[in-house]
């Protein structure tokens, strides 16, 4: 079992009557607001050309750390042409609530006229509760950054880092969208513009998810074990932070969680959907036990309390029943210690008579 851990007596003195698990380390911490590798639609609104596929092949995204596969696309499945030709391609909602900084990136590659007049391609953002545009930028070959793009038929990334990421846009609930205008209704015949791996971190202001599969089994006579799985935790670096796991003989509920015996020692938590498992000892015999955990991330937000799990352990054999008899008979350590005479000490002291005197016949026959 992966990230297990063993309680022994000696470890649990130490670790159950401890009153407070061990923090988890605070620190800045980063947290996925958005992932999109753009594998299908169902997170867009689109209309135009935009599509989600891999058609036409665009040497199969080899950008560097790009997801490669399918991508969001204008084009018309092999070169769009001329016309009038507009479209949007806009996310679901992004939650900045809160959130007093936050980066974004996404990989690009377009085959289309070239400069800014002619086929533009624009970055915007809005309010997703009033639906006011917030920021917009136009990328193309020369404009400034972040907006610049590499030259034609070549992937590349634009990057908002903390410092450039438009003000207006933090705090509140956003939308992205991608702006595609071809201007004119010259004809075209480009491949299109293709964007992949939409991606905006922002602070760690999310908790963990609280955990739901706690479980407790295998009970003894002081111990049993307990099971869970690693919950989701939207930090860049996939995991919690840490675990606190507690235990009371009555039922634990938010209110009460703090003052319960934490258990110190639990296994570092693992990626989602990890299983984890302790064995408990140094537990009492024939006892209702309650259990209940936490999990922390590394920007120090908490989870809210897992279910509840519960057990009694094993009682202890009975000591007593059966028929009641009287006292045990004391040895008679004389009984059959001679056959035809009286066990005890008188018979014992007639015995010796009767062999002294058969041997003092038996001297005197032999005279």
């Amino acid at each position: 079992m992966l990230n297990s851990g063993i309680f022994t007596p000696l470890a649990l003195v130490a670790g159950l009557l401890a009153s407070v698990a061990a923090p988890a380390t605070v620190m800045a911490q980063q947290a996925y607001a958005y992932q999109n590798p753009f594998d299908d639609g169902d997170d867009l609104t689109m209309n135009g050309l935009w599509a989600c596929d891999s058609t036409p092949s665009i040497a199969a995204n080899n950008a560097p750390g790009a997801s490669g596969g399918n991508s969001l696309n204008w084009n018309n499945g092999t070169n769009f042409t001329g016309g009038t030709l507009t479209g949007t391609a806009r996310t679901s909602t992004i939650n900045l609530t809160g959130a007093t900084s936050a980066s974004m990136s996404f990989y690009c590659w377009y085959n289309t006229e070239a400069g800014g007049t002619y086929d533009q391609k624009w970055v915007r953002i809005f309010n997703a509760n009033s639906q006011v545009q917030v920021y917009q930028v136009q990328v193309y070959s020369g404009a400034a950054a972040p907006g610049n793009c590499s030259g034609l038929s070549a992937w590349h990334q634009h990057t908002w880092t903390t410092s450039t990421f438009p003000p207006a846009a933090l705090g509140i609930p956003i939308q992205v969208e991608f702006f595609f205008n071809a201007v004119d209704g010259a004809g075209n015949d480009g491949q299109g513009w293709f964007v992949d791996d939409l991606v905006i971190i922002s602070a760690d202001a999310t908790p963990p998810l609280p955990i739901d599969d706690l479980a407790a089994s295998v009970p003894t006579l002081a111990g049993c074990k307990l099971d869970w799985s690693a919950p989701f935790d939207d930090d860049t670096s996939g995991t919690a932070a840490s675990y606190d796991l507690r235990y009371a003989t009555v039922p634990i509920n938010a209110g009460n969680f703090a003052s319960a015996t934490a258990i110190n020692g639990e296994p570092l938590p693992g990626p989602e959907d990890t299983p984890h498992t302790v064995t408990l000892a140094g537990l009492s015999a024939g006892t209702t036990y309650y259990f209940a955990i936490k999990s922390t991330d590394f920007a120090g937000n908490v989870s809210a309390i897992s279910n509840v799990a519960t057990i009694t352990t094993l009682a202890p054999p009975s000591t007593g029943g059966g028929s009641v008899t009287g006292p045990a008979a004391k040895e008679d350590r004389y009984a059959n210690c001679a056959a035809g005479t009286t066990a005890g000490p008188i018979g014992l002291m007639a015995l010796a008579v009767l062999i002294g005197f058969a041997a003092a016949f038996r001297s005197t026959f032999r005279k």
